[in-house]
């Protein structure tokens, strides 16, 4: 089985940009693990990776320098005719709303 890390919109907003210290941790944690974030194509977008999809930030996307060095992969869209897709999104709506103390048809899931 393969672990795959992936990361939602909230972690790199946290996270600042490369001048931050914070940013600068992630990252350097990430490729000393040796491993990379992948990130749906949906929070590309919402951290500005296309020009004309543009969703929520200004300017150009801070994060490309991290996707040409490979610690973040830009991923496919997922498929959710994939059994084992869905569950996993049931799984982690169903944590997320216990963890958060909220109703799970409130959680809105990416992707």
């Amino acid at each position: 089985m393969t672990t795959v890390y992936v990361a939602d919109t909230g972690v790199f907003v946290r996270a600042g940009g490369s001048t931050n210290e914070k940013y600068r941790k992630l990252r350097r944690v990430v490729r000393q693990a040796g491993v990379s974030l992948l990130i749906p194509q949906r929070v590309y977008e919402e951290l500005g990776g296309d020009l004309d999809t543009r969703e929520y930030l200004s300017g150009g996307t801070r994060w490309q320098e991290g996707i040409d060095e490979g610690w973040i992969i830009v991923a496919n869209e997922l498929d959710y005719t994939i059994p084992l897709v869905s569950t996993v999104m049931d799984q982690a709506r169903r944590f997320i709303a216990n963890e958060a103390n909220r109703d799970e048809d409130r959680i809105e899931m990416c992707c």
